[in-house]
């Protein structure tokens, strides 16, 4: 096919804003425990729609009725578990309901007011564990599972609890939970105890027991092998992710099943979050590995410690994430993308106590969109680093335009993106708005800035108190880097980024007034006094660690702070905004658009009613990224 000569930025692309607003998200599948039925979870714009088949041949069939299935919990996840003939869901007003798998009507479990999240049932199916928040107090609580009597209250007094277990007995409860000013990646401790048969349900037996964990350590997902034995976990404690094996008797210390220089879990922003599963044999586990973006899924031997391959040969997926085993016959189902694939729901076929067979294709159980762009419209995305002005190492991932039918002379434009978190990662996966626009002629840089997730605890921790100064700096090194590279031209740079990305990008224009030539801000922070008073409560005190602690350090939050430097901004600027925000307020836009429209200065604002933090419509996605393109061809192409 013969290529057009166009200018970058106005190539015709097949990646449309329509498309991509039409896709699905598929945030979590489980078993049933006889392992016959999969049960996943759909967002359809914002809708929470629960989806249950047998994958012999059934088609997939909707299981919930009008009730949105969203968790709220801090950043919602933990949304639903599966027993052996009802599914337990947590609709978007936080009362868990029991919803039969046959048919019938779901039930609530739990009162109005009572937010929860996280329901695992135990081994004989008749008590659901769960956390809740109720009138800002934080707890685990037991409800019986065919809703016989409200919940019971067994544990509270920390800020925050996460991922219940229950052992395969049913006996024993273990789950973490951390305190104030800490994050989950920061400190957080792992708690067991015995459980009670008492008149009105189960109770502790005693005082729960710390196992492991502290305020310098973070633990996450606690697992109980299937035979009871053993507890696994996942923590930092030796500077990365990696698994570690408690043995419940106590006769031998715990042991860490893998050694690697990769993240065999996260930052756990959502409740619910899985990065490891057990087989059924309890002689190995199925676990992701995150190394330099890309995440694929091993075998870790549960003795030794010895870690395999099980990505599917000849697979072109980067990123498989939330493995989930059937105990029954050995079957993994996951979520799974790659560059130029959209995220599907896969199931691994295999065999109890071996794990995946990497010589056959996996089984696509639900694909999140239609897939028919055509490969050579889709762009490959890479790892790169380069050292900041310092000379410390700066990781990030490298995408440049690609199209079918156009083509360009020279140095593209370049979109400079900033992650959310800051905590967070950017992943070689599929990224729909990365391929919207290097389908159009845009190089596209992803910045896992200092303090990013995915590259060890030290890295993570570069950004302690240093938020507004390395994030920035990062992004004007990579800016920087990738000119001196001939990827894209430095002069034609746009900094893009949402929540915390979207700080960095008002930061940036403050700081660096002539670095970019324009910006877009999604539900950024310009005002940090006010995020440090109004926002929710997961992150009420996140500020301690990423600026100080106040009053102390006042002047640091007003030096920081975007809106008291305003006046500095003078790259065109184009802001969006959700008006049900609880995060970041929408007068933390507000106020900054008040400044730029007082100077005169290029600017759009666009406020969506019914939005929160992060944008699910499927007419808000499509009309953010049409605005966008807009926006960039005027102040970053044809300027």
């Amino acid at each position: 096919m013969a290529k057009t000569k166009l200018p970058f930025g106005t190539w015709p692309s097949t990646v449309t804003a329509a498309t991509i607003s039409e896709a699905i998200q598929i945030p979590e599948a489980a078993w049933s425990p006889d392992g016959k039925i999969l049960v996943w979870l759909e967002e359809h714009s914002g809708q929470g729609i629960l989806y249950a088949a047998a994958l012999d041949g059934e088609d997939p069939r909707r299981i919930t009725g009008d009730q949105s299935v969203r968790a709220t919990v801090g950043y919602g996840g933990g949304n639903f578990t599966v027993g052996r003939d009802s599914v337990y869901f947590v609709e978007r007003g936080g009362r868990i309901h029991a919803q039969s798998l046959g048919h019938g009507e779901a039930y609530p479990l739990t009162p109005a007011g009572m937010l929860c999240s996280s329901p695992v049932l135990s081994a004989d199916g008749c008590w659901l564990a769960f956390v809740y928040e109720q009138e800002h107090q934080a707890g685990l609580a037991v409800v019986h599972a065919k809703g016989r009597q409200w919940p019971l209250k067994i544990a509270e007094g920390m800020d925050f609890y996460m991922h219940p277990v229950w052992d395969p007995a049913g006996v024993s409860l273990a789950w973490i939970a951390w305190q104030h000013p800490n994050m989950p990646w920061d400190g957080t401790r792992l708690f067991t105890v015995t459980m009670r048969e008492s008149q009105e349900g189960p109770r502790p037996d005693a005082e729960p027991e710390a196992i492991a964990g502290g305020d310098r350590e973070a633990v996450i997902q606690p697992e109980y092998s299937p035979d009871g034995k053993w507890l696994t976990y996942i923590s930092d404690r030796e500077g990365w992710f990696q698994i570690y094996r408690h043995d419940r008797t106590g006769a031998v210390p715990p042991l860490r099943l893998t050694d690697e220089s990769a993240e065999f879990g996260g930052a756990a922003w959502q409740m619910g979050m899985r990065w490891y599963a057990w087989q059924s044999d309890s002689r190995s586990l199925v676990a992701t590995r995150n190394k330099e973006g890309a995440v694929q899924v091993v075998r870790v031997d549960a003795e030794g410690g010895n870690v395999t391959p099980l990505t599917p040969a000849g697979s072109n997926y980067s990123t498989l994430i939330r493995p989930q085993v059937n105990q029954a016959d050995g079957r993994v189902a996951m979520l799974a993308a790659g560059d130029g694939t959209p995220n599907r729901l896969i199931v691994l076929g295999g065999s109890p106590g071996v794990g995946p067979d990497r010589s056959k294709a996996p089984h696509v159980v639900r694909r999140s969109a239609r897939e028919q762009t055509s490969p050579d419209d889709l762009t490959q995305i890479r790892a790169i680093s380069w050292r900041s002005e310092s000379g410390q190492a700066v990781h990030g991932l490298f995408a440049a335009p690609r199209n079918a039918r156009s083509y360009c002379e020279g140095a593209p434009p370049v979109i400079v993106q900033i992650h959310g978190g800051p905590t967070s990662q950017a992943y070689r996966t599929w990224r729909p708005d990365l391929q919207y626009f290097t389908s159009r002629g845009y190089a596209f840089l992803d910045i896992n800035h200092r303090g990013s997730s995915g590259y060890g605890r030290a890295y993570r921790e570069q950004l302690r108190e240093q938020w507004g100064v390395l994030d920035v700096e990062d992004a004007i090194s990579g800016l920087r880097y990738v000119g001196a590279q001939g990827w894209a031209d430095p002069s034609r740079g746009a900094i893009r980024g949402g929540s915390a990305g979207g700080y960095t990008v008002l930061r940036a224009l403050t700081l660096h007034p002539d670095a970019f030539k324009a910006g877009v801000c999604m539900y950024g922070i310009s005002d940090l006094f006010s995020l440090a008073r109004e926002t929710h409560k997961f992150e009420a005190h996140y500020l301690d660690s990423l600026i100080g602690p106040l009053p102390h350090t006042a002047d640091r939050y007003r030096e920081r702070s975007p809106l008291f430097s305003a006046e500095r901004i003078r790259a065109p600027i184009i802001i969006f905004q959700g008006e049900e925000d609880r995060v970041v307020p929408p007068s933390q836009s507000a106020r900054i658009v008040a400044s730029l429209k007082a100077r005169g200065i290029p600017h759009e604002y666009h406020s969506y009613a019914g939005e929160g933090h992060g944008f699910r419509k499927n007419e808000t996605v499509r009309a953010c990224l049409e605005a966008t393109e807009r926006f960039l061809l005027t102040h970053l192409v044809y300027a």
